[in-house]
């Protein structure tokens, strides 16, 4: 999602590996992967009364490893109510905040 809340079409594919406490996220149209050190944080409604399963950076995982700055952040996974249907995926950085929705997610919000 754009930050003027329209929504753009990206081949991005995301995964959380909770057992290994890694969030892999993959680029596919500019081929830039990136791994980021979580752990779990808690889990939250949103304002908008979506769930969310939210995550933080694993700052010792993040220094033992050497990781470079820009892959500190707050990272959520949303989803339409609990055990429901997902949304999208929330990262937040020092850089950047954005939002990538799902199928489902872009069709869902535009119906609200």
């Amino acid at each position: 999602m754009k930050p003027d809340r329209d929504v753009a079409k990206e081949n991005y594919y995301f995964y959380f590996d909770i057992s290994q406490g890694k969030l892999y996220t993959n680029d596919k149209d500019l081929n830039i992967q990136r791994q980021y050190y979580i752990k779990y944080k808690n889990s939250f409604y949103d304002n908008g009364g979506l769930f969310n399963l939210g995550f933080e950076t694993d700052v010792i995982q993040h220094t033992l490893n050497r990781r470079s700055k820009s892959e500190l952040g707050a990272f959520a996974i949303i989803y339409d109510e609990k055990n429901g249907n997902v949304i999208g995926v929330r990262i937040v950085t020092e850089y950047s905040s954005e939002i990538y929705l799902t199928e489902f997610g872009a069709k869902f919000l535009n119906k609200i």
